[in-house]
């Protein structure tokens, strides 16, 4: 499951199209059945090596989440910013 993926190892997932055959088991029911996106990326806000939320983002054209590595740099740059802001606030 990606979330359960996503939570458990503190790792950033991109889908450009979570039909693709490698990807459909990893995408629960749930999800498949609430979400009608085709693409859709996830990255963990972790605080003292805790998951507290996650930032999440869809799209219905799996082109529209092919992101740059500089534009994933800056998604992580806001996490990021994030956790900061979480941990002033502790």
């Amino acid at each position: 499951d990606i979330f359960v993926a996503a939570i458990s190892q503190g790792v950033d997932i991109c889908i450009e199209d979570r039909a693709a055959e490698n990807i459909r088991r990893h995408v629960p029911d749930w999800y498949v059945k609430a979400i009608a996106a085709h693409g859709l990326v996830l990255f963990p806000v972790s605080v003292k090596k805790r998951v507290v939320a996650m930032i999440y983002a869809d799209a219905d054209s799996p082109d529209r989440l092919r992101y740059a590595p500089e534009e994933l740099n800056l998604l992580r740059t806001l996490r990021n910013q994030a956790v900061l802001a979480i941990m002033h606030q502790a």
